[in-house]
């Protein structure tokens, strides 16, 4: 079996998605414009109604996530995420109708790239967690 074959194939307004990341700026690698983004907004309304708003949200969490963490464009990412909050009432409405179970298990997922719930780090002056190092640890020598 391929590497490929192993990748699971992406929603077509993921793919959309994909083909709309421009160059960066400031540093980062990718970037989405507002054009896109209103192009990827008319994508997900063309779904409205369909369980197929589902999968494609899905894996605009995916690539959203990708974009975050792996190719270092947060911007990017943040730009998806406005796409995907102006989603959630039509989602709503879509997994209420045809799959009343996966709706809190979805919310759950958006939730967590959205880091409303999930690990922070801590405050000055909050306990450090259970197995964390402090920085002073990681000093090494100096050469003189």
């Amino acid at each position: 079996m391929s590497e490929e074959e192993d990748k699971p194939e992406l929603h077509s307004v993921a793919e959309l998605a994909a083909t709309l990341l421009s160059g960066g700026i400031n540093g980062e690698p990718y970037a989405l414009s507002e054009t896109a983004e209103a192009r990827l907004d008319r994508a997900l309304d063309a779904l409205h109604g369909s369980i197929e708003l589902k999968h494609a949200c899905a894996d605009l969490i995916r690539l959203g996530a990708w974009l975050d963490r792996e190719a270092a464009s947060p911007e990017a990412a943040e730009a998806l995420l406005r796409v995907l909050e102006r989603a959630v009432p039509a989602l709503d409405a879509v997994l209420a109708e045809h799959d009343p179970e996966s709706l809190t298990e979805t919310k759950a997922r958006f939730d967590r790239f959205r880091d409303e719930e999930g690990r922070k780090a801590p405050k000055v002056g909050d306990e450090a967690p259970r197995g964390s190092v402090k920085l002073g640890t990681l000093d090494y020598p100096k050469r003189g």
